[in-house]
């Protein structure tokens, strides 16, 4: 997830995309999300959806354990806090498999960083981040955390929220290897979901019961989106073609939730899908079109360098 699709370059690729296809294909994306406790707390789901509305579909029925989750080449990669298992299918939901099946306690943000072939974990009862290849091999402890949520890859860093009591935490980073971890912004409420972009971290808190974001060393701190109390916001993600924030959004109505989306700046807001349970986590990822023209683009402006 650039934000939740974390092998590709989508701050560079993005701005290639732009002058080459403007505004020529009404969906530039999909958003796959995970949907859970709704219609009952039993239920949970990946489904998948283009960032014009269309084409709603489920792509898997896993239960309401489903949590953290990412898309990686043709993979979907999702952690299920109710059998302490990482799992992952083919996008269109067969061939599903168990990658790390033991060591688990509640595994919840999870990120993959395709290119060095790595799957980042966070477990909130264990209170780390763990890592391991991509098949689970290798699995094991990358640095200790009260993990809370989120968790990025953005500029050669792993990014991630953290819980201490639960009405508070901090938005942190570290190297990629668990060394030298810092505090990116600390203050009040607690930040759930983190997606990055632009040099900028967005986030939605769940006691503040709005959508955020803050230059990477934590100044310029900004309400994109402000909603009534107990309304929490849950997973964010980031669409860098057509550049908007998309996260989703509780109704105020038992675990019934919406997805919503905006500009990077907070304008036009709008509701893009009603009727959706806990959207823990979002992820963006290319249409087939949108990630040719990526790819030639980004190989004409190597050419000319």
């Amino acid at each position: 997830m650039l934000q939740r699709a974390r092998g590709f370059r989508w701050a560079f690729a993005a701005s290639v995309a732009a002058v080459l296809v403007g505004s020529s294909f009404s969906s530039a994306g999909v958003i796959y999300f995970s949907d859970a406790y709704y219609p009952t707390t039993s239920d949970g789901f990946i489904r998948s959806v283009n960032t014009d509305g269309s084409g709603l579909q489920t792509i898997l029925s896993i239960g309401g354990g489903v949590r953290g989750m990412d898309v990686a080449g043709n993979r979907i990669f999702w952690s299920d806090v109710d059998n302490d298992v990482i799992q992952r299918s083919y996008l269109d939901g067969s061939g599903v498999e168990t990658v790390v099946g033991s060591g688990l306690s509640f595994p919840m943000g999870l990120a993959t960083d395709a290119a060095h072939n790595r799957l980042y974990w966070g477990d909130a009862l264990l209170g780390r981040i763990d890592s391991s290849d991509m098949d689970g091999g290798g699995a094991g402890p990358l640095l200790t955390t009260p993990f809370g949520n989120g968790l990025e890859l953005y500029g050669g860093k792993l990014y991630w929220t953290t819980a201490v009591m639960g009405d508070s935490g901090d938005i942190m980073r570290a190297n990629l290897d668990g060394s030298d971890p810092e505090v990116v912004l600390t203050g009040e409420g607690r930040p759930s979901d983190i997606a990055l972009f632009g040099g900028k971290v967005y986030w939605t808190d769940y006691v503040l019961d709005r959508v955020r974001r803050a230059n990477l060393d934590g100044t310029g701190v900004e309400d994109l989106y402000i909603v009534g109390a107990n309304w929490n916001p849950g997973g964010i993600t980031i669409d860098p073609v057509e550049q908007k924030v998309y996260w989703a959004q509780s109704t105020g109505v038992g675990y019934e939730s919406a997805l919503m989306r905006m500009n990077l700046d907070g304008s036009e807001q709008e509701t893009l899908l009603s009727g959706i349970g806990i959207g823990v986590s979002l992820c963006w990822v290319p249409e087939p079109t949108a990630l040719a023209l990526l790819a030639v683009g980004a190989l004409a402006l190597r050419r000319r360098s």
